[in-house]
């Protein structure tokens, strides 16, 4: 029997006279995810050690591939910086779409194997993939069923043109673009004289949320007025589809296509064509707007958290500054750095001449520092202000993947909310009176995950509102389902807290181990949902007298010491640490 291959959640191409087969779980409309009525091709990821070894694949070819680009690119703007300039503004792109169109081969190539189907493609002048920068395709393009479609159906050209028919789909995407609303033009505006006060030699930007105001004045008076300096590095006003491409520019970009990687083949053509227009046609322009704001000799360091990838005006000036001396820094940003056995984030903050993490380390340039965020939390926990409510953290996982990371996939939804299900029917009445369940800000899964929730525990109560610290700092008792930021805030801020997760999905590396080993010792972190459900009945009558015992405090203390470092006076190590390597 032949079958239909439903790529996306396009449903208005699919040809329902035949029996439909869903490539993925990203296929399924909301109400379908418990209960779907299509059967879903099988992952081609059996085990979380595959995706390693994928992770690894990708990011070989990145290395190879990024040689190349980078000497093209110095060609097409008529300069000759080196390789590690092109890393700064084009490696996450490169590496994330190498990602990205990886995953989707796999999945179709994976489908040729266990079916024989024939699915709907877009013709091929359809098929632009040009985006604005990084961030617009992580962030936007990526999410979307289109954009996929147009992946999937350049894969299926290529791997199986025999199974394969052109349909035409009308899709007016809104224009995109980068604007500030007048409130933050004014804001700009206000900060403008910063740029004179401080002009000094270390820039630090985009800190995510781990430098707080009273924090930067604790650094800046501990490293000296002189030392620190203040660029406000605002992105002009650019709508994408106004954008005049060059198609001259963009054809001398092509790579030598000689490799018998049928993959790689389909990469090579793609990459010309995908490429932001940020580094091709607009790379002038950000180039002026760097070399306006001057201060490119006074720089010695310049660091950021979430800067080297999103944000193209910083990288820029940060790869303009690296021509001429300066040290490139990395701070961690996340939870699963360091622990996680694939995270190419983590591979590309290694790239730099420093990244200093929450504690651990594993090569030279690697070195902790304690984080600022995390200081701020440490034993917040007032049990005299708690109130009666369990926390319970929830998360959930992009419906497209965009990363080799072994950690939630969209296939492991179904499994995710189902081990919610399992610890909640495992609590008696009283105490699922009292949970409070905390929704994640994403909102792909948002409807399904709150419709899920109440349907177990109709009293249930949810929570969007505020900062999650906050709530954890009054909870009475918190549990936490993923090994991301989260736990670590709650181990940080001391509240006591059960935390489970499914070992095979959240696949540590070995060095790791121990630590966890550290916190499954005591009864902090369980294997199963029923596990850390009979642990929370347990406790449920003074999680205090359990949480403060000296043998589950001394746990708790030395995973902090590796994994969430912090100390009171941690502006002062910074410091140390920014004018010894200045």
């Amino acid at each position: 029997m032949r079958y239909y291959l439903a790529t996306t959640r396009i449903s208005d191409i699919w040809d329902l006279e035949k029996e439909v087969i869903l490539l993925g779980t990203w296929c399924l409309k909301n109400n379908m995810v418990n209960n779907p009525y299509y059967p879903i091709a099988a992952s081609p990821w059996k085990s979380a050690i595959e995706i390693k070894e994928d992770a690894d694949y990708c990011y070989n070819i990145y290395n190879e591939l990024m040689t190349q680009l980078a000497e093209r690119l110095n060609y097409i703007h008529n300069v000759s910086y080196p390789l590690k300039y092109w890393k700064i503004l084009v490696g996450d792109w490169l590496l994330i779409f190498t990602e990205v169109l990886y995953e989707r081969f796999r999945r179709m190539k994976n489908a040729l194997m266990l079916f024989d189907f024939y699915t709907h493609v877009l013709p091929r002048e359809q098929c632009n993939l040009i985006t604005l920068d990084t961030n617009d395709f992580i962030n936007r393009i990526v999410k979307e069923d289109y954009f996929n479609l147009k992946l999937f159906s350049l894969i299926s050209y290529e791997l199986c043109p025999d199974r394969i028919k052109e349909v035409q789909y009308e899709y007016k995407a809104s224009p995109y673009g980068m604007r500030y609303s007048s409130k933050r033009k004014i804001l700009l505006t206000l900060l403008k004289p910063l740029e004179w006060i401080f002009n000094g030699h270390i820039v630090l930007s985009y800190m995510y949320n781990h430098l707080a105001i009273r924090d930067w004045f604790s650094l800046i008076l501990r490293l000296g007025i002189r030392n620190f300096s203040y660029i406000n590095f605002d992105t002009p006003g650019i709508n994408c589809s106004k954008v005049a491409l060059s198609y001259d520019m963009r054809k001398r970009l092509s790579i030598d296509n000689n490799s018998s990687d049928i993959f790689k083949s389909i990469l090579l053509q793609l990459i010309p064509g995908a490429i932001p227009v940020s580094y091709v046609e607009n790379y002038g322009m950000y180039d002026k707007l760097v070399n306006k704001k001057g201060k490119l000799d006074a720089v010695k360091i310049i660091g950021s958290a979430t800067g080297w990838r999103l944000f193209e005006p910083f990288k820029f000036f940060a790869a303009k500054r690296l021509i001429k001396g300066a040290k490139i820094v990395e701070f961690q940003h996340g939870g699963i750095y360091g622990t996680a056995l694939a995270h190419q984030e983590e591979k590309m903050a290694q790239e730099k001449d420093f990244f200093y993490t929450w504690g651990w380390s594993c090569r030279e340039n690697i070195k902790p520092l304690p984080s600022p965020h995390l200081s701020r939390l440490r034993d917040k926990y007032s049990p005299s202000k708690r109130s009666q409510y369990i926390v319970y953290v929830g998360n959930v996982v992009r419906r497209y993947v965009f990363k080799f990371v072994t950690t939630l996939r969209s296939d492991d939804i179904a499994m995710y909310f189902e081990s919610k299900k399992q610890f909640l029917n495992a609590l008696p009445q009283k105490i699922k009176n009292r949970v409070l369940y905390r929704l994640y800000v994403d909102k792909e899964w948002r409807e399904i995950e709150e419709d899920y929730i109440r349907n177990i525990v109709p009293e249930v109560k949810f929570n969007t509102k505020g900062r999650l610290t906050e709530l954890m700092q009054r909870a009475y008792l918190v549990v936490i389902d993923h090994p991301y930021t989260s736990f670590l805030e709650a181990l940080a801020i001391n509240v006591p807290c059960v935390l489970y997760w499914d070992h095979s999905v959240f696949l540590m590396r070995p060095e790791a181990e121990k630590y966890f080993d550290l916190l499954r010792g005591v009864e902090i972190l369980h294997k199963d949902p029923v596990s850390a459900a009979e642990k929370v009945k347990r406790i449920f009558d003074n999680p205090l007298k359990w949480w403060l015992s000296p043998e589950v405090q001394k746990a708790r203390n030395e995973f902090c010491e590796r994994y969430a470092y912090t100390r009171r006076d941690w502006y002062r190590l910074w410091a140390e640490e920014l004018k010894r390597i200045m």
